[in-house]
């Protein structure tokens, strides 16, 4: 009898795993403007140190992603002179920053799947005292997503990708599967 009731619970969670999988959206991101299939361009916005970086998010998985949105770091993480600072902080080789944050947010709620929306990161470099500096080095950059699919589970998918800031050049962009949150 409690061998047939642990098949029976083992069998549960292999079910309930099972039905989560059907409804798991996949966000996958590409640079907007891409000369090949690896790279993409970054443009410097007014001499300011500061790069931007267009993305489209393309749902291909197999459910519907709600509240879509990247994940910020805590107000206490930012250095005090940014705005709308979030993704990435991590230290810098010469004692400083670098930040990648968001220019403009992602432009939809709901995204179906095979559908695509748009949003724009920005990179800067900051030094230890929180001033803007020239990002002159090979950075590897790295984000969350956070939605839910179509049950109201949470998920978290992370992103990673490199940019030259010498030659404006977005390479290797990874994705990674979501985590289930909760």
């Amino acid at each position: 009898m409690k061998i047939s009731e642990k098949k029976y619970q083992e069998q549960l969670i292999i079910n309930e795993e099972n039905e989560r999988l059907k409804y798991l959206p996949y966000l996958s991101i590409v640079p907007k403007y891409k000369s090949n299939r690896f790279e993409g361009e970054m443009d410097e916005i007014d001499n300011l140190n500061i790069r931007s970086i267009p993305f489209e998010l393309i749902n291909e998985g197999v459910g519907i992603a709600f509240s879509i949105h990247l994940e910020y770091l805590d107000d206490n993480e930012k250095p005090k002179n940014m705005f709308n600072i979030a993704v990435a902080f991590k230290d810098n080789y010469k004692n400083g920053h670098n930040i990648l944050g968001v220019r403009a947010p992602i432009d939809t709620d709901v995204l179906r799947v095979q559908s695509q929306t748009e949003f724009c990161l920005y990179l800067t470099a900051i030094d230890e005292k929180s001033n803007q500096v020239d990002p002159t080095t090979d950075i590897n950059w790295k984000f969350n997503i956070v939605f839910y699919d179509i049950q109201g589970r949470q998920y978290k998918q992370s992103y990673s990708f490199y940019t030259s800031t010498g030659s404006n050049k977005i390479v290797r962009i990874n994705s990674y599967m979501p985590q289930l949150i909760k």
